[in-house]
């Protein structure tokens, strides 16, 4: 079995860029994305030193398994462009542990079977942008 990587992408609460990294949440419901920021020198040698950093909690997402059609790696939360014409939004389901999008249509976004397999994702999907970035996309 293959191992897939764990990581997860938010957008900074103070210089508003986006960064990846571990995920915590604390108990107040504030979120932080821990990132390895530069090597440090200390007397055992080189080593990489990292930082919590705060995030808004809605930009949080984490990264699935898959990627588009061009090869970029597809984040919770993302929206995608599907056979060029339908966007649906990224969202890992609670109910059943896995993947799966939802059409940005739905008014109440609501996590429901939309056709579009979890495989076709590299064959059929762009992504075009995400919830943060791109609000726009869900008029």
């Amino acid at each position: 079995m293959d191992k897939r990587e764990i990581l997860f992408r938010g957008f900074t609460v103070d210089s508003k860029r986006w960064i990846e990294g571990d995920y915590y949440q604390d108990e107040e419901g504030d979120c932080f994305i821990r990132t390895t920021f530069q090597t440090c020198h200390f007397d055992e040698g080189l080593q990489n030193a990292s930082k919590w950093i705060q995030v808004i909690h809605e930009s949080v997402g984490q990264l699935s398994p898959k990627t588009d059609k061009s090869g970029i790696r597809i984040f919770e939360n993302d929206l995608l462009l599907v056979d060029g014409h339908r966007i649906t939004k990224v969202v890992m389901n609670d109910e059943c542990g896995c993947w799966d999008t939802v059409f940005v249509s739905d008014s109440n976004m609501k996590i429901k079977f939309n056709g579009l397999s979890f495989s076709d994702w590299s064959t059929r999907c762009d992504v075009i942008g995400n919830l943060t970035d791109n609000p726009e996309l869900l008029k």
